[in-house]
């Protein structure tokens, strides 16, 4: 009985997980491929809201899964013992997708004569014309910073009762302190590897270094991680998942009404990037439809959408990576060129037939490489450091 639960626990949260991929496969497909001309009204400005759970949902998931992992790992983890290994080495591989997938140019060369190129701050695009548009940071780097950070975290703290509490406390404090962070240019103050990780938009300018940086983005992991602590720890769990969503599906409502009373918070005022608030609404839907998912599972667990979706959860780095690939014009070739000639000059149903195309496209190929690792966990080592070698010969060798 104790095995079929913890399936069922799994399964809302992997559909989660899969609705956030998904989902952000529509942000950028809308972001790149819509006419600017289309981008106004009552329907997109709600869909540009809606989009803004995407990443939050990502983190919000990444978290979950962190904490569930260490309920099962945690001994090994703070013994040092090989699972605590095996998760580093994923958690830098990850991070090396994520700079992979910002690196500019794959000319090792080319690449160092942009690390000495001259930074000038006020050019608004310079984060994208030199190398430092490199160490932004995204939202996979925020995920392995927030879940290293998590990780030291479970392995000075043995208790996972108070564990829990300290999660929850550090999400809330991440929120209180990005509009504080986001005043200081850090930059300036410390090395732009170190700086990127804490800095948005440069203080007083409309430069942008990281749409995702630890302040405000990692308190929706450790608030990820908070949640699900409880949620595993409640005795009922129904009860509790039901709480949570009456208090979530309220919180946004409330929330969304009093950012306009006269109450000036300290620090950058802008309440759509990193007010504690915006945050507090944007955590308070994730939650919400983690509780939702997890009350409604024995309707939709068997509907035809379902699998996919689980799948799709699964395999959401995988997705991730594609799509970026794809939508940001990164693999070679003529089609793709082409294809990314798309971009700016579709209506709504070319967008939409152009997410459809690439949401399947997608999902296909993550279910190959799925089911090569169900099959055979060897070959599937060998295709990923295939393609590393492959990347790594063409950045050493390209002039």
């Amino acid at each position: 009985m104790a095995v079929t639960e913890k399936k069922q626990r799994l399964i809302f949260i992997d559909v989660l997980r899969g609705i956030a991929v998904i989902w952000m496969i529509e942000t950028h497909v809308v972001d790149i491929m819509l006419n600017r001309g289309y981008k106004v009204g009552w329907f997109y400005n709600q869909l540009n809201i809606s989009n803004g759970f995407v990443a939050v949902s990502f983190l919000f998931c990444a978290g979950a899964g962190f904490w569930l992992a260490s309920m099962r790992k945690g001994d090994d983890y703070r013994n040092f013992r090989l699972p605590l290994w095996i998760y580093i080495r994923r958690l830098l591989l990850i991070l090396a997708v994520g700079f992979w997938l910002h690196t500019p140019i794959l000319s090792l060369s080319r690449l160092i004569n942009l690390a000495y190129a001259p930074l000038n701050p006020a050019d608004p695009t310079f984060p994208y014309r030199t190398f430092y548009g490199m160490i932004e940071c995204d939202v996979l780097q925020a995920i392995i910073y927030s879940s290293f950070i998590s990780l030291f975290l479970m392995m000075i703290i043995k208790n996972m009762k108070i564990l829990r509490w300290v999660f929850l406390v550090l999400s809330v404090a991440v929120f209180a302190l990005a509009p504080i962070i986001w005043n200081i240019n850090f930059m300036d103050k410390c090395n732009p590897f170190i700086g990127a990780l804490f800095t948005g938009r440069i203080p007083g300018t409309q430069v942008m270094i990281s749409k995702f940086p630890l302040f405000p983005w990692s308190g929706y992991f450790f608030g990820g991680v908070a949640l699900t602590a409880f949620f595993m720890a409640a005795e009922n769990k129904r009860r509790f998942a039901w709480i949570v969503f009456i208090i979530t599906f309220i919180a946004p409502h409330v929330i969304f009404w009093v950012k306009d009373l006269p109450f000036v918070y300290p620090g950058n005022q802008n309440w759509w990037w990193n007010s504690p608030g915006h945050s507090l609404f944007r955590i308070s839907v994730s939650s919400c439809v983690f509780a939702f998912l997890y009350l409604t599972e024995n309707y939709y667990r068997n509907w035809f959408i379902s699998k996919p979706l689980q799948l799709s959860g699964q395999e959401s780095l995988f997705l991730y990576t594609s799509h970026i690939l794809l939508v940001y014009n990164i693999i070679p070739g003529d089609w793709f060129r082409q294809f990314y000639q798309l971009k700016g000059s579709l209506d709504w149903l070319g967008t939409l037939i152009a997410f459809i195309v690439i949401t399947v496209l997608c999902y296909y190929v993550s279910k190959l490489w799925h089911i090569l690792k169900d099959r055979d966990m060897f070959w599937a080592r060998v295709v990923i450091n295939a393609v590393l070698l492959f990347f790594i010969v063409k950045l050493v060798f390209t002039p």
